[in-house]
Formats: structure tokens, sequence, C-alpha cells
């Protein structure tokens, strides 16, 4: 990383940072009663998830196999996030090697569905009403969108990644790589992530995080987006810039007008 920060004209590389207290993160948590409680990276124990339902809490855990899908419900959580395999961020995978967990949505959603009695949650590539619509037809109750809101005025994206979304990078890949956090994400394709896996060498994640933070932050700062991170999902070149009220009725619109058509048609095949 030393040649980056060279060019970026930083003096030292940061401090790595401990691991997050994640037993302090949840009596935050349970202090705040929020209603709905959605975690990655793993499955809780079932008396913590037990202790989150005492209190009110919905309980949502992420599975990108089938696998983490039953041990989530086995833990107690009210709703399995299907996350294919388009999703943009870090992978959620747990109980297996990252690589034999890319399963494309289209594919992991019904086999999750089918081995869950759970509702679902479709997450990955779904851009528009009518992955909504794909979504919901495979069994999922319910999709999750992120890479679709990046670009709103809301985002706390930084102007940079939204211009990256909408222009320079629509016919572009994204990628998957460990070498900006220490853990899978897919991000769009940029000198960063090509410098970096040139290192050879990657720290576990959040310590691979910490080292890059000061570059990433740096990159932003002199607006020089090809070193810096910025996630995304593969179905980035569909991303619009529109208000999220707006981007969410649009959604709700298609789905329905969508749902209408598929259906007469259905009928007409009768």
């Amino acid at each position: 990383m030393e040649p980056i920060r060279r060019e970026l004209k930083l003096d030292r590389p940061p401090k790595i940072g401990p691991v997050p207290d994640f037993a302090a993160q949840l009596v935050v948590l349970k202090e705040e009663r929020v209603s709905a409680f959605s975690f990655t990276f793993g499955s809780l124990d079932a008396p913590i998830i037990r202790e989150l339902h005492d209190l009110g809490m919905a309980v949502l855990g992420t599975a990108t196999t089938v696998q983490e899908a039953r041990l989530l419900e086995d833990a107690g959580v009210d709703g399995v996030v299907a996350q294919g395999s388009e999703a943009g961020g870090h992978r959620s995978t747990f109980a297996a090697p990252f690589e034999k967990a890319l399963i494309g949505t289209m594919a992991l959603v019904p086999q999750i569905c089918d081995a869950v009695r759970v509702p679902v949650v479709a997450a990955g590539g779904i851009m528009d009403g009518r992955g909504v619509v794909a979504a919901i037809a495979l069994g999922a109750a319910a999709v999750q969108l992120g890479t679709a809101f990046l670009a709103t005025p809301e985002s706390g994206a930084h102007a940079l990644h939204k211009k990256a979304l909408l222009t320079r990078y629509q016919a572009d890949p994204t990628r998957l790589t460990a070498a900006i956090t220490g853990k899978p994400v897919r991000t769009l394709s940029n000198r960063l992530t090509t410098e970096l896996e040139k290192g050879g060498f990657t720290l576990p994640y959040p310590f691979q995080g910490s080292l890059s933070a000061d570059i990433r932050q740096a990159a932003l700062r002199q607006e020089q987006p090809e070193l810096a991170a910025m996630l995304a999902g593969q179905g980035a070149p569909l991303t619009v810039s529109k208000p999220a009220a707006q981007l969410f009725r649009n959604l709700v619109t298609e789905a329905e007008q969508l749902a209408v058509r598929l259906s007469v048609g259905a009928k007409d095949a009768n």
C-alpha cells in the first residue's frame, strides 16, 4: 500500500484498531428497542435471539446457502435474507468457503424457500419492478435492495461513487475481492482493487480494512475515484438517479403493472 500512500501524499499508515465489541453494540440495540434487527456474517446464539424477541424485535439473519438458512432458522430467526452472488458489498457466507457459496439469486431463493418455514427476503441484483416480481414468483416474501438506492439524493454514498454508478462504470463489471477489507466484497472494478491484490497478502477482516482506510478516505477527499472503494452489485448498470421516495413508488408501480400483465397473459394462455 505504500506506493499508493505516497501518491496520495499520506505520511504514515493508520493504526490497526481493535475488533468492534459486538456485546457492547448489542446492549445499545436492546436499549433502543428497535422494531427489527437484521444481522450478517454468521448466526446469533438462540438465547440472544429469544432475548431480542422478548423485547419485541423481529430478527433476520443473512444466508448464502441452504445450509446457512437452516442454521439461522434453527437459531430462531423470524426471517432469512437470501443473499445471491450478484449482491454488492460483503459476502455474508459463514458456514462454507465463500467460493462455494456464490449462488445466484434466481437459483438461491427457491432453494431456501423450499428448505425453511420462515419468510425469505431476496437480495442481490434486484434493481427494478421486474426483479421484485421475479423474486416474489420464486417464493420470496419480500425483497432487499441496496445498489438501487445508492445514487439517490438521500444516500450517504460519496458523490464520486454516485457518478461512477451512473456514468463511467455503466459497462464495467464488478468484481469480488478480499483485498479491501479482508473479507470478500463485491465492488466496482478500479485501480484500487488491482493494486491491493498485487500485494499477494491480505490481513483478516476487519484488520485489512483498518489498514486501507486512510487510502480510501484520502482518495475521496482528493477526488481520485480509481483509488476509492465503491461497493456495488452486478445490477449497477441499471442504476438511476431519483429521489428515494420516487424510486420506491416506481418499484411498486412497475411490479404491480407487471404482475397484472403476467396474470392477464396467463388467463389468455388458458
